[in-house]
């Protein structure tokens, strides 16, 4: 068994269940936490018995800091896996009340802030064992990579499975001539490796997640890189 046996089967997020968040003015993917939830679930069992808070360990501190006050949550996440239970520290801050920016400033309060802490906390804990790491490592931001992985969760939750990688397929067909035309198109001999490289690439992850055959596989790397040679060859004889 590797040690990397569960972060492997829990890293992947469905497409589903993400959603674009911003932060001080910076937009990224987030998950929906009971999608997150459900996974643990799927993984070790009902929460409270195959995952969990340790009962005990929640603590809750208050702390100010001029004008605002921030709720800060410590505790403990168990889970058990492979019949072994593990515990790893969680924490998260929010803020529980501030006076607003203004002449006529006043008092906000967050009365969700305890709710809002705890699954804060428990998301992060989750994330340290593996789930959804593609968003916490950045991938969602790798357009390329979100296309994949929309496709795979397209595939996924089709009732007709086969019709859905046909479609699928027929519209990676469509893709690839339009990377073979624009390619063919480029005028820099040095672009046209680099980019018939990252086309062959990302080519490669979609026929995989299609079960297209290492012969058909073939044949449309041959295509690709015919096209690329042909442009490189009429480029250096200019």
């Amino acid at each position: 068994m590797s040690n990397l046996d569960l972060w492997k089967k829990v890293e992947k997020t469905d497409t589903k269940y993400t959603k674009p968040a911003t932060v001080n003015g910076r937009t990224f993917t987030s998950i929906i936490p009971t999608y997150q939830q459900m996974k643990a679930t799927d993984v070790f069992g009902p929460r409270g018995q195959g995952w969990g808070t340790v009962p005990g360990s929640e603590t809750f501190e208050y702390k100010e800091i001029g004008t605002t006050t921030l709720l800060i949550y410590k505790a403990v996440l168990f889970y058990v896996y492979n019949g072994e239970r593990g515990e790893i520290p969680m924490g998260a801050t929010e803020t529980l009340c501030y006076i607003t920016k203004g002449g006529k400033g006043y008092l906000k309060i967050d009365d969700e802030a305890d709710k809002k802490v705890r699954t804060s906390a428990v998301s992060k804990a989750l994330s340290e064992l593996g789930f959804n790491a593609d968003v916490f490592m950045g991938l969602f931001d790798d357009h390329d990579y979100k296309n994949i992985r929309h496709m795979e969760s397209q595939i996924e939750h089709s009732e007709n499975k086969q019709k859905e990688i046909d479609i699928k397929l027929t519209e990676c067909q469509s893709w690839l001539d339009r990377e073979i035309s624009a390619i063919a198109s480029l005028t820099n001999a040095n672009v046209v490796t680099t980019v018939t490289n990252s086309t062959d690439n990302r080519l490669m992850q979609k026929l995989s997640i299609l079960n297209v055959s290492d012969d058909a596989k073939s044949e449309l790397q041959k295509k690709l890189y015919t096209v690329a040679q042909e442009t490189i060859d009429k480029l250096n004889n200019k």
